[in-house]
């Protein structure tokens, strides 16, 4: 089983929101997000591959479903949506995405997490990794 998310990228025209198919979490994705596609190029970079089976650490190492996979672009480009509101209504609402990354026109990575979108709303990327840094701690 996967955990799926979505990467959006906010722009001042709308959004562009991609599939991730593997390791949705924050402590993945997330945190490999917040790392390693802080700048609008990166995700520009990111979302320009369309859909993707497995996020990597860069462009080169990402799995995505047209350029490693030989799928139709068409089915895999990146999909675009004039608002976030639109994007979530036809995107988040209903799916199958335990997790959804936006990156926000302040530059910083927000996440809505399916479970907790009710109640929790919108986070800032940043404080959740924070958070679940420190009961890791705690832990050891």
């Amino acid at each position: 089983m996967s955990t799926r998310s979505a990467i959006v990228l906010s722009n001042k025209d709308g959004v562009q929101i991609i599939y991730c198919h593997h390791d949705g979490y924050i402590e993945h994705n997330g945190r490999i997000l917040n790392k390693h596609y802080n700048t609008r190029q990166a995700v520009q970079e990111l979302v320009d591959l369309g859909d993707i089976s497995v996020l990597g650490e860069s462009i080169d190492t990402c799995i995505a479903y047209h350029r490693d996979e030989g799928e139709d672009y068409e089915y895999t480009a990146a999909r675009l949506y004039s608002n976030h509101y639109q994007m979530l209504k036809e995107e988040f609402e209903g799916s199958d995405y335990e997790y959804l990354y936006i990156f926000l026109q302040t530059g910083k990575w927000a996440v809505i997490s399916s479970k907790d979108a009710a109640t929790k709303g919108t986070c800032l990327l940043n404080d959740e990794i924070a958070m679940l840094n420190r009961s890791e701690f705690r832990l050891v």
